[in-house]
């Protein structure tokens, strides 16, 4: 089970960097991130991970796993505050991951239903 103060290892590919391994801990869990569609409507990313292990353009989709080598999350966004400028997100330690399970989940509605029902993911 995650926990906050886990040690958390980052894998992806940031920047095209290849097997790029980054290492924080889990600062905090359930988070909700609200995010801007068309406008002025706002769509919420539940239940995230979040870490200060560094997470940059290219990791989404890679591994967030624990000191064991056990998948907690899937990388999946980031906040930085080169977004209010209009520039490249880069990593200040806010990174965000989907617990493992809900991955699963979704996974495994796409493998059956050839889609997901779970509406929002990141």
């Amino acid at each position: 089970m995650t926990e906050v103060g886990d040690l958390a290892v980052a894998i992806g590919s940031p920047f095209g960097f290849q097997q790029t391994v980054t290492s924080g801990i889990v600062s905090a869990l359930g988070r909700e991130i609200p995010q801007l569609i068309g406008g002025e409507e706002y769509k919420v990313v539940v239940d995230l991970i979040q870490t200060d292990a560094a997470i940059n353009m290219g990791n989404s989709g890679g591994a967030l796993a624990n000191i064991e080598g056990k998948v907690m999350g899937i990388n999946t966004l980031i906040i930085s505050p080169n977004q209010m400028y209009g520039l490249m997100p880069t990593s200040v330690g806010l990174g965000f991951a989907i617990p493992s399970d809900i991955a699963t989940n979704i996974a495994n509605q796409i493998i059956k239903y050839g889609k997901s029902r779970i509406p929002i993911i990141g």
